[in-house]
């Protein structure tokens, strides 16, 4: 039983939810993710927090969708931007990548790569994005 809520109460409400949530959400074929949270006197409270079907797309891959539909139908002229072909596979210093997702909010490095070995994802520029997927 919690008597106030501190850092460390906060931490331990945050172990709760993703010890015992998932097991329950999976029952019922769906997940969460959940981002930082912050904290008052009595109450925590965490930002991002987000139930999904279980196959759902992550809010990068849908924003990756989005980014790929737009640039692909964008018209054929000088200034347009580079289409990007989702389905091909990088070689980037001796490792296998493929397109994973897109943050839209940021300007230096908005594309998330996914290292196809060790499944770890990276960010890259639009540089090295339109380099490697980039359609000819």
């Amino acid at each position: 039983m919690f008597s106030k809520m501190d850092k460390k109460t906060a931490g331990a409400v945050r172990a709760i939810i993703d010890n015992e949530l998932p097991a329950l959400l999976e029952k019922h074929g769906l997940k969460f993710t959940m981002g930082n949270g912050s904290f008052d006197s009595d109450s925590v409270k965490f930002n991002e927090f987000r139930i999904s079907l279980a196959n759902a797309k992550t809010q990068e891959e849908k924003a990756l969708d989005q980014e790929l539909e737009w640039r692909n139908g964008c018209y054929a002229g000088e200034h347009a931007p580079k289409k990007i072909d989702k389905t091909k596979i990088a070689k980037i210093d001796g490792k296998d990548y493929a397109l994973y997702g897109y943050r839209p909010r940021a300007k230096k490095m908005p594309w998330i790569i996914l290292d196809l070995q060790s499944e770890q994802q990276r960010l890259c520029t639009d540089v090295v994005a339109e380099k490697y997927w980039g359609v000819a």
